[in-house]
């Protein structure tokens, strides 16, 4: 089984980071693709209305409808400089 830390930034301003540990089959860039599809279509289809949060509902339903586990997970620290 695959691994992968994938890292999810939003664009609403606030640059905020989210970490997922995504396990399954390898993922693809068609996967990828696909992610990046449906966020878009969830965005347009919000009328302006859309979240973080709602985005990221779409990319775990994808995953976990391709067969990958998710796991949304924080940083152990942040350093600014």
């Amino acid at each position: 089984m695959n691994e992968y830390t994938i890292k999810f930034l939003d664009e609403l301003g606030k640059q905020t980071a989210t970490y997922a540990k995504v396990s399954g089959k390898k993922l693809t860039p068609d996967i990828l693709h696909n992610v990046i599809a449906a966020v878009k279509t969830y965005k347009d289809n919000s009328d302006g209305d859309w979240n973080t949060e709602g985005c990221l509902d779409v990319i775990q339903e994808l995953l976990e409808a391709e067969g990958y586990a998710v796991n949304w997970i924080s940083a152990d620290a942040v350093i600014n400089f």
